[in-house]
């Protein structure tokens, strides 16, 4: 178990997209990421995981990814797909925005499905 202070499991920008059973999902399926993040994502055979503020960065653009997916589904969804992670990749090809910028967003949305 891990101590997930001070990592924004839900947004607020989230929370008031989302009704209450899907803000429960959301929530779950976050906690459960963001603790896999911090005891395995960087190495699962030697359970090493990411130090705090990796995770806590990429915790945020693993959310604005979310946000992004249910925008152009026009509905939450819980399971993103490789189209999904493919789109958001054009999709910030085109932002006006730094190399670095994208390619963090890039190792996020890796994680969104450990």
């Amino acid at each position: 178990m891990s101590n997930l202070d001070g990592l924004t499991i839900v947004s607020g920008v989230s929370e008031q997209q989302l009704n209450r059973r899907q803000l429960v999902d959301y929530r779950s399926q976050r906690t459960d990421c963001l603790n896999w993040l911090l005891h395995f994502g960087k190495n699962p055979v030697h359970v090493e995981g990411y130090a705090f503020e990796t995770v806590r960065a990429r915790a945020n653009r693993m959310d604005i990814f979310y946000r992004w997916v249910w925008e152009q589904e026009g509905r939450y969804v819980s399971d993103v797909t490789h189209d999904h992670a493919d789109e958001y990749m054009k999709f910030l090809a085109y932002k006006d925005t730094s190399n670095v910028d994208k390619a963090n967003h890039q190792k996020a949305v890796k994680k969104t499905d450990p």
